[in-house]
This record gives C-alpha cells, structure tokens and sequence, in this order.
C-alpha cells in the first residue's frame, strides 16, 4: 500500500497538472466538430435501416444515392427466406461496399424457424435426443423450448371453460395484449389466436393447431409476450442459425441481430447476454421497451448496449420537413436516431429515393453523421466522450428553418416550439456582435424557453451557467426536472436578472440556496425550464448556457484519491446469484459503513458497521432472501463515501 499521508505541494501540483488539463480540454471544445472526432464528442447523428429482403434492385439504388454522400446503411433481412441464388450474392456485394446485415432471428420469429439444413444436424449423440433448447420438430420446422410462465407476472387471471380449442368464459378485462394463455391445472401455455365477446381461439405457442379436448371451470393466466421467454438453450440455437446461415451463403456474419416485433416472444437483454454474450454484437430494440440510442448511458440491467428500435423517424411515410424537423431537435440534443422503411409501404419508389437524396444533402450540408449501426455502437460505447463538453444545444443553429408566426427568427434546434405570444422568443442583441448576438427574451412573468428530454448529460455533479440581462428587481428561475416528458420540477435555482449589461452566474450564486446540481446514475434525460418569475420592467434576456460534469469535483475526488488511498472495488461476481463478495480498503482507523439499498433508494441491509483499522476486507453478501434487479452498495468512512452498482439475476 502506498504511504497513506501527502504533503501540500504535492497537493497543488495535482492542481495545476489538471488546470492544465482542463485548458487543453476548454480549446479542445472550441473546435468544430468533425467526423474525425466523433469519440470525443457528444453529436447526434443518423442510422438508416431498411426491412425485410427488399428487392435487390432498390438496395442498388440506395447504394448508388448513399455513395454521394460517403455513408451507408443497414438491411434487415430474414437470412433463411432468400427467394433465390442470385439473391446471396449480391448482399455479398452490398457488404464488401460497406452497408451492414442484420438478422431477424433467422426469419422473424423467436418462437421457431424453418430450417434448410439437415434435420440431423438438431439431434445430439442419437437421433432419439434432441439438442438442448429444442421442444420438437416438425418436417423442417424446429420449434424452440419455452421457459416455465411465472404466475406472478399475469396481466388477468380467471376461471374458464375449454373446448377443443376454445376458450369461455366473461372476459371483461381481457385486451389485445393478453397474447397467451397458462392452464395450471394441465401445465399448458398457448397462444392466443382470434378474440370474441365471450371467447378465445387458440393454437400452440408455435402457431400450429391444438386441441386440449373439454376441461371445465379450470384456472387461466394471460400474459403479454414480454412477459413469456424461450430458454436460454433455445436462444442459442435460434442464433447459432444466423451465424450457420452466414456462413452457408458466404456472407459476412451479421453484427446485430434484430428481435422482430409482433406477437413473438420478447427476448430481454439480461438474458441475451447470458445465452450467447457478444457472438452477434447484439443488442436491438423490442416492442416493449425503448433503446438506448444516447450517450452516457447503460440499460437498466447494467450493461453498456447500443439498441435499434422499430423507427425513431419514418422516412418512407413522413414528409422530407417532418424528418428535418425531428432530426434537427434530437441531435441538438445528442440522440442517434434510426431511420425505418418498408419498400412495401411506399406508393412510388422514385419519388422516395428523391425525398431520401434530399434528406441525405441535408445531413451531409449540416454536419449530422450518418453511421450504420454497428459503427454507431462503437461510437457511443467504446470510446471516450468528453465529459467537459457542453451538452445545452446553442442559440444560434437551426437547422430545419423551423420559423413561425410566434418565432420569426426559427426555432433553435433542441427547444420547444413557442405556442403563445406571451411566451419567450429568440431574438437578436445588436448591442453584441458575432453568434453570441442570440438570446431569449421575455418581458413579463412567464416561460423563456424549455428544453425538453435532453440527452448526452454526465452522471454526478454537474456545472451549469447562465447569462442574464435586466433591469433593476428583474429576476429568472432555472428549473430542472429528471426524466423523460417529467414535469415535475426536481431542481430549482434563481438568479438576479438586474444589470444593463451581460452578467454571468454559476450555481453557487444561486440566490435560493441551491448551489449544487448532482445527476442521479438512473436519470437519462434532463428538461430545463427557464422563468422569469420576477419582471419589474424593460426586458429579460438569458444567453449562454453551460451543463457539463464538474471540474472542481474531479479536482476535490483525485486529491482526495491521493490523500485518502481509499478504496471500493466492484463485487464480484456481477452479475450474481445469490452470494456475492464486497471488497475495500481503509488506510487509517475509522468508523465504517458498508450498507446495501434497493433501486429506489431504500436501505436492504446493513453488512458493516463498525471502527475499522488499516487493511482491506472483504465481505459476503447473501441476497437469497431479495428478489431479482439492481442494488446498490455504499461505503462510508470518515468523510469518504462512495456508491457502486450491482445485480442480482435469479
């Protein structure tokens, strides 16, 4: 263990190395952004995604548009439903230019596929067993096991009568959503098939006709498909198909593999990554859940995964505006955002690839990357951003022209629209000259702007500054609130709004005593509202805002590091079930804690608390009696505390 005591001028000289650092960092965010620097910034940017074995013809003619602008894109095809031979080959060429494959499990099922390779191949030792994760086979037809239904997560639940392949009974609740059916009493799950009044058609979970013959006033559950899951064997199978598939037509093996919607079982990440870890580099999106498509981020299950969802913009049924519109506002934000086409929905194929060109122009004339999605899972997850950066979208970029009778001047990309005249408008300061000309103005009580669901935000202790105008009395409010669409203010800070000319104020001028912003790790969006909230006369105008991590925290936490040489390692294992170890290191004598708290915040178990000497320790943690999710362990020594994130998987 290195010497646990420091002297002051090693002290400020971790001070100055680090404002030296920070200098660098300040011109590093000066310099525009390039697509050369993607991994030190928090850009948005766009993916293109087209579905299910188009015609070759309108891949090539996306390829011909795509090549003018040095980009590519992604097709989702369904591997085993290739029409014809010809059909290979020519994916084949789409990849060696650089557009990406994925799969849809093999073809757009989670429940079974249909396979063209030998029947043999899906027996182990004797053609009597069948490869763990099958639950028969049917002709070519390899129908993948279920997991047991856990009750606890039934949508409705009742008493009913079968016949054959009926159901009856008062379904006063059932919805679409209740998709399948569990019988205890005969351990039977099917699927629901058609809906009536009084009745429910079924066939068995692989789609096949079923008759369970007459049972009366037996129990049912329903449940909704993200709540039913194959196996984790059948997982395997379904996705070792893709890459044999691959590999049969010569292809390079899809990097990602997309979950098809529908009724068809959801599968969810946690267990993805226990049946086949990185083999696909998955992750894509479900039905249920969004995907992760921001920075900084991880999925509530703790891992660092990249998702496509079915369509964050539709650029085969939305107008070439509606795309900018939603485009400009979600990358001023730090979204990437993935397009969705179906060639079937569209009613003229030419009239699209113009519309697409146009889009395209436009990305490429106003900086907006376009990344396939594998290269997009590189960016926001194995490199570095810049936690310095400033994440508030700036004043003077509109990039879709977004101009309206209420906002003359257009929109500033990443904030909401102006919907009444008494509400704050962009305007220009010709007291000032250059792009800090922009400002927000209001001249009575009321809202200035609103920027909602911002993304790309740094966990922890956050620095935010605004500059403000006025006249004497005049004052702002800077409310804060955590989460997506919340309205509920979280934080609240007010600065005086009072001098003629710009006055600058960070968060310790706080004239309401909140001088801190701390961003919990579960929060993924911000919304920032600013007020005027006391307007005595003339007009009040906010310019320049700043949020990004706190520079003076990562100070206090390395001298902190170097004085103190505590220590909190991850427990391991992590994932775990159910019996853990927590270890630390104390370097001088002090009262300990070392607690557990639930995803809430609410304390589960106290495993220490005593005075402890110098050493390291290690504890066990038992959570045999906890139920399945992410936990939370503090420690607390002295003045040092410190949290870490663990699962328990069940």
């Amino acid at each position: 263990m290195k010497n646990k005591y420091i002297n002051f001028a090693t002290i400020l000289m971790v001070f100055i190395l680090l404002s030296n650092m920070f200098g660098n960092q300040n011109e590093l965010n000066e310099t525009k952004i390039s697509l050369d620097s993607l991994s030190l910034r928090k850009v948005g940017g766009l993916c293109f995604r087209y579905d299910d074995n188009a015609k070759i013809s309108e891949y090539m003619k996306l390829a011909e548009i795509f090549k003018k602008y040095d980009a590519n894109f992604c097709i989702s095809l369904n591997l085993n439903d290739f029409k014809y031979p010809e059909y290979k080959d020519s994916i084949r060429v789409l990849q060696e230019m650089g557009h990406e494959i994925m799969d849809h499990t093999p073809n757009h099922r989670t429940n079974y596929f249909t396979t063209i390779f030998p029947i043999a191949d899906y027996y182990s030792d004797s053609e009597n067993k069948l490869i763990n994760g099958l639950d028969h086979i049917s002709g070519n037809k390899i129908c993948l096991e279920f997991q047991d239904v856990d009750t606890n997560l039934a949508i409705n639940k009742g008493t009913c009568f079968i016949s054959q392949n009926i159901i009856y009974s008062d379904f006063v609740k059932i919805t679409a959503n209740d998709q399948y059916f569990y019988f205890p009493a005969i351990n039977k799950l099917v699927f629901a098939k058609e809906f009536n009044q009084n009745s429910v058609k079924f066939v068995d979970v692989w789609e096949d006709p079923i008759s369970l013959g007459t049972i009366d006033q037996t129990k049912y559950y329903t449940f909704s498909k993200s709540d039913v899951h194959i196996t984790n064997d059948a997982v395997k199978v379904l996705t070792n198909e893709s890459l044999k598939l691959a590999n049969e037509f010569g292809l390079e093996r899809p990097k990602s593999w997309i979950q098809p919607g529908g009724i068809y079982p959801e599968l969810t990440k946690i267990q993805l990554k226990e049946a086949i870890g990185d083999e696909l580099g998955f992750i894509a999106g479900t039905g249920s859940k969004k995907g992760r498509q921001v920075y900084n981020e991880i999925d509530e299950f703790g891992f660092e995964r990249f998702e496509m969802q079915w369509g964050d913009f539709f650029d085969d049924t939305w107008t070439l505006e509606k795309c900018k519109n939603v485009l400009a506002d979600r990358t001023a934000k730090h979204y990437m955002q993935i397009s969705h086409a179906h060639f079937y929905d569209i009613d003229s194929l030419d009239q699209y690839f113009a519309k697409l060109d146009s889009l395209l122009a436009w990305a490429n004339d106003n900086n907006i990357p376009i990344k396939t999605y594998s290269e997009w899972a590189e960016i926001l997850y194995d490199n570095e951003t810049d936690p310095y950066f400033n994440v508030i979208p700036p004043l003077e970029i509109d990039k879709d022209k977004n101009v309206s009778e209420l906002d003359l001047l257009g929109v500033p990309d990443g904030y909401m629209n102006r919907f009444w005249a008494g509400q704050g408008f962009l305007e220009i300061d010709t007291t000032i000259n250059g792009e800090e000309q922009y400002c927000y103005t209001v001249k009575t009580d009321a809202r200035i702007l609103r920027i909602e669901n911002l993304a790309g935000i740094e966990k922890g202790k956050n620095d935010f500054k605004i500059k403000t105008k006025g006249e004497v009395g005049d004052s702002i409010e800077v409310r804060i609130s955590f989460g997506e669409y919340n309205y509920n203010v979280d934080k609240i800070y007010k600065f005086p709004a009072n001098t003629e000319s710009w006055a600058e104020y960070s968060l310790e001028q706080s004239t309401n005593g909140n001088t801190e912003l701390t961003i919990p790790d579960s929060v993924t969006f911000i919304s920032i509202d600013i007020f005027c909230t006391d307007y005595v006369s003339g007009s009040v105008k906010v310019k320049d805002l700043y949020l990004a991590k706190s520079k003076i925290t990562d100070i206090e936490e390395d001298i902190s590091q170097i004085a103190n040489q505590i220590e909190l390692q991850q427990n391991y294992p992590n994932p775990f079930n159910p019996e853990t170890k927590i270890a630390y290191v104390i370097p001088k004598s002090s009262n300990v804690t070392l607690k557990v708290y639930d995803i809430l915040g609410r304390e589960v178990v106290t495993l220490v608390n005593e005075i402890q000497k110098v050493g390291k320790y290690e504890i066990n943690f038992n959570a045999s009696n906890l139920s399945s999710g992410i936990y939370f362990y503090a420690l607390k020594a002295g003045s040092y505390y410190q949290t870490k994130k663990m699962m328990l998987i069940k």
